[in-house]
């Protein structure tokens, strides 16, 4: 009797690890046809860990913002310092952390419902749909592993609830790893309103209010202590508490319920496997209703399943699935329906709410109910599995750059290039530049190019780059062909060097080169506003400066009289301290010796470009006599002035 129990253990351990065998080769499998490779999101917690190994100041919270924390970086840190810096070791703690999921589900299953029902929350869980196994092997700042922690806690909670004794180790423990979930990522959130909710009912069934108060102040305690480096962070923090601007964000009460919708009809499909993240489409035409039709059945009958055991330990889950899209819903991540990575941690419960109720469809007494089971059972696994590997497998595009154009796979032509020519830092896209700096071990860095603006590492910007002209431009080639135009158009010759997916602009000087600064006085200056500022355009002081007074209106205007002619071919038109003041529209003449006057420079299908370099905007033109040189601004801002700290007028040679 006891060898066949022993041998019934050992065959349900093969089973647990066939399904972990089985979540770790379609994970791999994924890595290996993606190549690896990364975006720079992921290159972020890549730099956070080599600046860690290397014994520079551990960072708290992801670069550049004051949440997620550092969890996933430390513990990538400690593998670079183990195999080294690569792609490869990156993925690896996602990829892992991804397979300790699979063990928790298991756990939390098996607790609630036995181990047939974890055996097969188990098998869902490893053969998943498409974004789980994508988001497998993220580092974004500690998403995975946040479904990890919220998964232990789960168990824990169930653990405790069904125990006996409901002791207060199990407790601090559970206090604990919710803290630190408040720390890795903002989604605990979702676990901790589920487990409050349910142990809020417990008590207020069970226990009197010394023992309740004891216990809450317990978890109250383990709770801090384990956030601590999160409340550490902002109480040392200037202005002080930075982490509730970006976690306080709350959706308008007219965005919740499209929300919500956004939740049924958008993420509910991709985190079912029945849609791809970021499409509109399904994987197979019908999916989305089948899919929503599995769910369907699968929630009534898990409900009925919950109702009949009356147990709270059973009703977390549901209070779970309820809470996840409601929190979602609410929030200022709501309208991230099409790629719901703040949807993830439903992968906690989502296939023990299928494995319980394929489990209680089987044991149903209805012949058609029993027969319903393994239908559905096989559905799930064959939507998860299409969910990859239909349509010749998924593979998600890398992000994009400028007009639908996206960053390269492979960069290694662009480092090989850098390296010939002895480029040590770039200007170019946010998408392209931290990943350069990661993949190259910071042996190239960059400065931000256009959209997104967001700085994570501050250290790698490069003040006044754009003047000097010594580094080059890696754009892809739209943006490559529109940015030539305007540095035509500003005056400067460069040289172009096609790198297949990217076209680097370098080399870039001016057609003619300045001589002598025209010295202007302020009884040459006209403005139509503010005419008795106009002397601190021209006084060599970057801390003063003319504005308007009046928030910007087309036809505003500087007119610079020449006392006669003077042979003009460069202007240099400098912000200073007030970038915000540009004029949104720019339009330049010049009035030549008939009295004519011709079109100098224009902003005109170039505002983009424009944005970028109006800090200080070097003008060069062919040179010639003018009589009046005209600065006419033709935009609008409904509050903003336009400024000008210097205006500057030269003479040029070829």
């Amino acid at each position: 009797m006891s060898a066949n129990i022993e041998q019934k253990k050992r065959q349900i351990d093969l089973i647990l690890i066939l399904c972990l065998l089985l979540g770790l080769a379609q994970r791999l499998w994924f890595l290996i046809h993606s190549g690896w490779a990364i975006e720079s999101d992921e290159a972020i917690v890549g730099l956070m860990a080599k600046h860690i190994a290397e014994g520079k100041e551990w960072p708290i919270f992801y670069y550049g913002q004051y949440y997620m924390g550092s969890l996933e970086a430390i513990f990538v840190a400690l593998l670079f310092s183990l195999v080294g810096i690569s792609n490869v070791t990156l993925k690896l703690v996602p990829f892992l952390f991804s397979l300790i999921h699979i063990y928790l589900v298991y756990l939390l299953a098996k607790s609630l419902a036995g181990r047939g029902v974890a055996r097969l929350a188990a098998l869902f869980t490893a053969v998943a749909p498409v974004t789980l196994i994508v988001w497998s092997s993220k580092p974004r700042g500690g998403f995975i592993e946040l479904v990890v922690i919220g998964t232990w806690c789960l168990y824990l909670a169930v653990v405790w609830l069904k125990s006996a004794k409901q002791d207060s180790k199990t407790l601090l423990l559970l206090g604990f790893l919710l803290g630190l979930g408040w720390w890795v990522n903002n989604q605990i959130l979702f676990y901790m309103v589920a487990i409050g909710v349910v142990f809020a009912w417990h008590y207020l069934r069970s226990y009197p209010f010394a023992k309740t108060g004891k216990d809450v102040l317990t978890a109250l305690l383990s709770f801090l202590l384990g956030s601590s480096l999160f409340w550490y962070a902002n109480l040392i923090s200037t202005p002080r508490f930075q982490s509730w601007g970006n976690l306080g964000h709350q959706a308008s009460p007219d965005k919740v319920w499209s929300y919500f919708v956004g939740f049924l009809t958008e993420a509910l499909p991709i985190l079912l496997g029945a849609r791809n993240p970021w499409e509109y489409s399904d994987v197979f035409t019908g999916a989305g209703p089948i899919a929503a039709f599995i769910y369907f059945i699968c929630l009534i009958a898990f409900i009925v399943y919950i109702a009949k055991q009356k147990q709270s330990a059973d009703a977390l889950i549901l209070v779970f699935v309820a809470v996840v899209p409601l929190i979602f819903s609410t929030s200022g991540f709501g309208w991230l329906s099409q790629e719901p990575r703040y949807l993830l941690p439903m992968y906690s419960v989502l296939g023990i709410v299928e494995a319980l109720a394929v489990s209680y469809l089987w044991q149903s007494k209805y012949l058609g109910l029993k027969y319903l089971a393994p239908i559905l059972a096989l559905s799930i696994v064959l939507l998860n599995v299409y969910s990859n590997y239909g349509r010749g497998g998924y593979l998600p595009g890398e992000p994009f750059v400028y007009e639908g154009e996206r960053v390269s796979k492979d960069h290694s032509v662009l480092y090989q290039w850098l390296k010939q020519e002895r480029y040590d830092h770039i200007i170019t896209n946010y998408w392209i530049g931290y990943r350069v700096a990661f993949e190259t071990k910071e042996a190239v860095t960059f400065t931000h190019f256009m959209e997104p603006r967001t700085l994570r590492i501050k250290e790698y910007e490069r003040d006044g780059w754009w003047q000097g002209q010594i580094y080059p431009y890696v754009l892809v080639p739209k943006q490559a062909q529109e940015y030539a135009r305007w540095l035509n158009d500003l005056g400067y010759n460069f040289r172009l060097t096609n790198l297949g997916s990217y076209v680097v602009i370098d080399r870039v000087v001016p057609m003619y080169f300045r001589n002598e600064k025209i010295i202007l006085t302020p009884e040459q200056i006209v403005s139509t506003q503010r005419p008795e500022w106009r002397e601190r355009m021209i006084d060599g002081d970057m801390g003063t400066r003319w504005g308007s007074g009046l928030h910007q209106t087309p036809g505003m205007s500087i007119t610079v009289n020449l006392d006669g002619q003077k042979t003009v071919g460069s202007l240099s038109l400098e912000l200073g301290f007030w970038t915000t003041d540009r004029a949104r529209e720019l339009f330049i003449e010049g009035q030549t010796n008939d009295g004519q006057w011709c079109v100098i420079f224009s902003t005109a299908g170039n505002l983009k470009f424009y944005e970028e370099t109006a800090r200080t905007l070097d003008l060069y033109f062919k040179p010639q006599p003018y009589k009046a040189i005209r600065l006419i601004q033709t935009g609008k801002h409904p509050v903003l002035d336009w400024s000008i700290a210097e205006l500057s007028l030269y003479k040029v040679e070829n």
